[in-house]
């Protein structure tokens, strides 16, 4: 079960945290009816939406990470990367590796997310995540500094973070959305006006925005609370867009890093909500011009998402794609974007080929061997969902 995580067939907590919770947001700010009451997310027949569906495909995978004490495991992979060969060619032995403190907030927090949302639609597994959330939770109290790293002889993807605020926050915040429990409020409300936005490796350095858009998008704050909270998410959009006002391409993001493209998706939700708290036009024009970025006003002259524009990425680091005899890409995934580390260099000029530019806004090359600018990844998607969802129906 669950979802391969990137480019490899790998399974993480940490990025299955922030890829599902940034859909459930989405699904709760707006569960896929147009303002005629058209159904806009698709559904297939059993009278739950399509993306609901997916979620709990990922959510009954994250469900068998938990250790009988509560704590959870950080992943799920073989030793090492598999070769290019499709997943049904694989046959690594796999291991459930690590438990870790962010492992264990992360699914607190998407956990009791989940159980809000699937209570009007699956109350048994509603009831199944919140117990695990809680469970998770206690853990994370009990053992606040358990960090992960690779142990030795394992060379797969590491998620590994020592600063614990931001995931403490984002669990706290759902737990106290979905069961109004004080405690939970107790340590979210001295943070309640001060969200930010930090660049590079959202599974890390966002994720407690996702609990702010929860709060935002719940009952249970006072009107004073809610005015802080509101105040702080509109200051940000601000400060994003004069960030973006001083860069040619009109973007906030002022170094390419690895998975820049999400960096300017994750920008766009700020302006995203700050529009929905204002209505003043101006943030809903700027998460569509970062949106543009994406379908090829950039340096590149690429569309980032294959199979949509003229010249769009198509080569990815993708395994499965890779390995495909199929030789139409799958339409609808997301590069990375440029990264001016490109740290792929040397195996890229071994391969004959090389980054196009020293530019960081020009680091970027559409193939199968630049891991570092051309894998896709399932929180590079997420954000794209949130936001074309968002675009079509504000």
């Amino acid at each position: 079960g669950g979802w391969y995580d990137a480019g490899d067939y790998g399974k993480y907590i940490i990025n299955a945290g922030i890829s599902a919770g940034t859909m459930l947001a989405l699904y709760e700010w707006m569960p896929g009816v147009y303002p005629d009451g058209s159904l806009n997310i698709p559904e297939s027949g059993n009278g739950i939406s399509d993306l609901l569906d997916e979620l709990q495909f990922e959510y009954e995978w994250v469900l068998t990470m938990q250790d009988t004490d509560g704590g959870v495991f950080h992943k799920l992979t073989s030793l090492r990367h598999d070769g290019i060969t499709m997943p049904r060619n694989t046959h690594s032995k796999r291991f459930m590796i690590g438990k870790s403190t962010a492992a264990s907030l992360d699914f607190a927090a998407m956990l009791a997310q989940a159980s809000r949302v699937y209570s009007e639609v699956d109350a048994e597994f509603a009831a199944r995540c919140l117990l695990a959330a809680v469970r998770a939770w206690e853990w994370a109290l009990d053992n606040p500094e358990i960090y992960f790293r690779n142990p030795e002889g394992i060379n797969t993807g590491g998620y590994g973070d020592s600063q614990m605020k931001e995931e403490f926050f984002w669990a706290a915040a759902e737990l106290y959305c979905t069961t109004g429990e004080g405690h939970y409020y107790e340590l979210i409300r001295p943070e309640l006006g001060k969200i930010t936005f930090r660049l590079e490796e959202s599974w890390r350095n966002y994720v407690d925005n996702i609990g702010y858009y929860s709060l935002y998008l719940s009952d249970r704050l006072s009107a004073e609370d809610r005015e802080l909270l509101e105040t702080g998410i509109v200051e940000l959009a601000e400060a994003i867009s004069e960030m973006a006002a001083s860069n040619p391409y009109g973007i906030p993001v002022n170094r390419f890093v690895w998975g820049s493209n999400s960096d300017v998706l994750n920008t766009a939700i700020v302006q995203l909500f700050a529009y929905d708290i204002t209505l003043d036009k101006k943030f809903l024009d700027a998460a569509a011009a970062y949106t543009g970025y994406i379908f090829g006003r950039n340096a590149t002259a690429y569309s980032f998402v294959s199979g949509y524009g003229s010249k769009y990425s198509e080569n990815f680091h993708h395994r499965l794609l890779m390995a495909d005899d199929n030789e139409e890409v799958f339409p609808g995934f997301v590069a990375g974007g440029p990264n001016m580390y490109m740290q792929d260099g040397r195996n890229l000029e071994a391969q004959g080929v090389e980054y196009p530019s020293d530019y960081p806004a020009k680091a970027y090359v559409d193939h199968p061997g630049s891991y570092a600018s051309n894998e896709i990844c399932i929180n590079w998607n997420a954000p794209l969902v949130f936001v074309l969802t968002a675009l079509e129906n504000l």
